[in-house]
């Protein structure tokens, strides 16, 4: 009967020695999964609100990467002066620019976001809101990818804009 008791302890023991080194290993290493996510979601909330809300657009070289590729419905951009120059075209075009996060989901190095662009359109004085979603991948921190999808069809509609013939 000793040695089921002793067998018993044994177990618990090494059970409890593997979790203090899995502890160990996310302590030493200083992140887990979860907590670069959360990183990665508050960087994408931060930018939103830095550059949208605040005009501040010295946050966009700290939170995207130098080699960032943004796709966006049907163009790609790979050079960041384009992608700043069309972030300072939209928030010159509009006044009161406000985006709504209705949803923030983060796995692994993908952070989905499902958001809602009110602006003024400053041409007409048409109020515009445009629900769109975007997806950013993340490397060491930092923006490496977007694509980003808005309904341009509806966007056009509401300021009054006839679309060119492609």
């Amino acid at each position: 009967m000793r040695k089921n008791n002793d067998h018993k302890l044994w177990f618990k023991m090494g059970f409890d020695l593997l979790l203090c080194m899995v502890a160990s290993c996310v302590l030493v290493s200083g992140v887990d999964a979860d907590s670069v996510e959360e990183q990665n979601k508050a960087a994408i909330r931060r930018l939103i609100d830095e550059i949208y809300h605040k005009g501040n657009m010295a946050v966009f070289d700290e939170i995207v990467a130098e080699n960032a590729v943004l796709h966006d419905n049907e163009e790609t951009i790979t050079e960041l002066e384009m992608a700043k120059r069309r972030i300072r075209m939209i928030t010159n075009m509009y006044r009161d620019v406000k985006i709504t996060i209705q949803d923030v989901i983060a796995e692994g190095e993908m952070v989905a976001v499902r958001s809602t662009f009110e602006g003024i359109f400053i041409r007409n004085g048409r109020k515009l809101i445009s629900p769109g979603l975007t997806m950013s991948r993340f490397k060491d921190g930092k923006i490496i990818e977007v694509w980003r999808a808005f309904d341009n069809a509806s966007i056009f509609r509401q300021l009054g804009i006839t679309p060119l013939p492609q």
